[in-house]
C-alpha cells in the first residue's frame, strides 16, 4: 500500500529577524551583567508551593523546611536513604546555581535537573496558538479563545529563550503550535535556531499537520537547518479526514504529498531498522480510525517513515471519552499480527516517548520503515521524562498534564537577566512531580487545550 492509496490565517511576529540572530542573541547574552539576586521560588508562578510533612529528626525536619522554602517537593514515600541522596543532590545544585548568578556562563544540565535526577535536555516550543485544522481530539469545534498578539512572544523573545536553554544544556528543540507553518517567518525562525547548533544544539525538529508543508517549503526548511519532522495524519481516507479534522477532504492529498516530500528530502539515517527522520503521528480513537491500524502498518512497510500510534489523551475542550481509548497492548497485538517481522528496537533512548518496532538491523526484510507507540495513558513514561514546554505566550510548562506554569515572557519584559530567568527555570523544574495524576484523575483536572500547549 503506498501513500497514494487515498486521496488561514497567519500569525507573525512584530518584526522579522535574520539568520544571524541566534549568534547575536548568544553574544549579547554573554555580555549581559548578571548581578541581580535570584528571585524567590514562588515568584511569577501560577502554582502554589508544596506542603511538607514533619520529620521526627530535628535536623532532617530543618533540612526539609529549607527545601520547602526553596520550592522543592520532598517525596515522603521513598526511603530515608534515597530522600537524603536527593536532598544532597539538590543542595549541591542550588549552591552551584547561586555561584553562577554573577556569571553569564552556565554549567550544563545544572539548571535542567529536577528533584528526581531527570535531566531535561528537550525543549518543545509552541510558535503559535493558531491552527488551520479543528481536529476533534485537539480542540472543540468552535475553536478556543486566542491570546492577544501582545501576549505572545516575539520571534526575538523566542530566540533569546531558545539560546538560553541551549546554554543550559538543551540539545533538542521541536517546534510545535497550533500549526507552526502558519507563521510567515517560519523559515527565518528555523534558520535562527539552526545557528544554535554551533552552541550545542544537536537536533532541530518540527511537528506539523502538513497542510502547508509543500515540497518547496520542505526544501526551504531543510536548507535552514530542520532535520526531522512529524506529520499528523489520523486517517488514510479523505472523507474520514473531513470528519476528523473538520476541514475539506480536498486538503487530505496535501498532507500525503507533504509526507512524500519530507521523506524524499529528510529521509532516514542508516539501513534497515534505522529510525526514520519523518514520523507520521496517528492519534487512535476507538470507533473513528482504529479500523485503519493495519493500513497504517502497510504505510510504514512501503515508506521510510515511522508511523506512531498515539493514545488518545484528555485535554480541556476535547470531550475525552475513555471508551475511545485504544490501548497500547491492543494496538501492538494487531500490529505484530499483521507484521510479525517487527521487533522492539534495542537502541531506544530511555527518554524517547515512542516504543519503536522495526525489522532487526541487518535483516533482509522489505519493511522500509518502523512502527512506534506513544503510551501516555496506559504505560506512562514519566520516570524518564526529559521534556519541558515553552508555550506561545511565553509560559514554561514542565509537565504536559500539569497546570503549573511560569511566565518567562513576563520575566524578559520586566528586564530580568539570563541568570534570573535560569533560576526561574530551575525552580519550576524543582517543583515537578514524579508522575502525572493518572488516567482516572486527568480528565477531571484543569489544563489548557492541546492547541494551546502544542503537545
Amino acid at each position: 500500500t503506498s501513500l497514494m492509496m487515498s486521496s488561514s490565517s497567519s500569525s507573525s511576529s512584530s518584526t522579522s529577524f535574520s539568520s544571524s540572530l541566534a549568534s547575536s542573541v548568544v553574544s549579547s547574552s554573554s555580555s549581559t551583567q548578571e548581578q541581580a539576586s535570584a528571585p524567590s521560588p514562588t515568584h511569577n508562578t501560577k502554582s502554589s508551593s508544596q506542603g511538607v510533612d514533619d520529620d521526627s529528626d530535628d535536623d532532617a525536619r530543618a533540612m526539609r523546611r529549607r527545601w520547602a522554602e526553596m520550592g522543592y517537593e520532598v517525596d515522603t514515600t521513598v526511603g530515608n536513604e534515597q530522600r537524603q541522596r536527593r536532598q544532597i543532590h539538590q543542595q549541591r545544585r542550588h549552591s552551584q546555581q547561586q555561584q553562577e548568578i554573577n556569571s553569564a556562563e552556565f554549567s550544563k544540565d545544572a539548571y535542567l535537573t529536577d528533584s528526581f535526577a531527570r535531566v531535561h535536555n528537550y525543549l518543545r516550543i509552541s510558535l503559535t496558538e493558531r491552527c488551520n485544522l479543528r481536529c476533534e481530539y485537539c480542540m472543540p469545534v468552535e475553536g478556543v479563545p486566542l491570546s492577544p498578539d501582545g501576549n505572545l512572544m516575539t520571534a526575538e523573545e523566542t530566540m533569546r529563550l531558545a539560546s538560553l536553554f541551549v546554554r543550559l544544556g538543551v540539545t533538542k528543540i521541536r517546534l510545535t503550535g497550533g500549526e507552526p507553518t502558519v507563521r510567515r517567518d517560519i523559515v527565518q525562525i528555523v534558520e535562527g535556531l539552526g545557528n544554535l547548533q554551533k552552541h550545542g544544539l544537536q537536533s532541530l525538529a518540527m511537528t506539523t499537520n502538513g497542510v502547508k508543508l509543500t515540497p518547496r517549503k520542505v526544501a526551504q526548511l531543510a536548507d535552514a537547518g530542520l532535520q526531522r519532522v512529524n506529520i499528523s495524519l489520523d486517517t488514510l481516507d479523505a472523507n474520514k479526514f473531513e470528519k476528523l479534522a473538520r476541514r475539506p477532504a480536498e486538503w487530505h492529498p496535501r498532507v500525503v504529498d507533504a509526507i512524500h516530500a519530507a521523506s524524499a528530502r529528510l529521509g532516514a539515517t542508516g539501513g534497515v531498522g534505522a529510525r526514520a527522520n519523518v514520523k507520521v503521528n496517528v492519534v487512535l480513537m476507538g470507533g473513528s480510525n482504529d479500523d485503519e491500524i493495519e493500513d497504517f502498518v502497510d504505510l510504514a512497510r512501503d515508506n521510510r517513515v515511522d508511523v506512531r500510534f498515539i493514545e488518545y489523551m484528555p485535554f480541556t475542550g476535547n470531550r475525552f471519552d475513555r471508551e475511545k481509548l485504544v490501548s497500547f497492548d491492543d494496538t501492538r497485538r494487531r500490529v505484530l499480527a499483521h507484521a510479525p517481522e517487527l521487533v522492539r528496537s534495542a537502541s531506544d533512548d530511555p527518554s524517547e516517548v515512542g516504543k519503536s518496532y522495526a525489522p532487526p538491523p541487518g535483516s533482509d526484510s522489505r519493511f522500509a520503515g518502523s512502527v512506534s507507540f506513544v503510551t501516555s495513558m496506559t504505560q506512562p513514561f514519566c520516570g524518564d521524562c526529559n521534556r519541558v514546554r515553552l508555550l506561545a505566550d511565553g509560559s514554561l510548562k514542565v509537565c504536559l498534564f500539569g497546570n503549573a506554569e511560569v511566565s518567562l515572557r513576563d520575566a524578559m519584559r520586566r528586564g530580568d537577566s539570563d541568570a534570573q530567568i535560569a533560576s526561574l527555570i530551575a525552580e519550576a523544574l524543582g517543583r515537578k512531580k514524579a508522575r502525572h495524576a493518572g488516567l482516572d484523575a486527568l480528565p477531571h483536572l484543569p489544563n489548557r487545550s492541546m492547541i494551546q500547549i502544542g503537545g
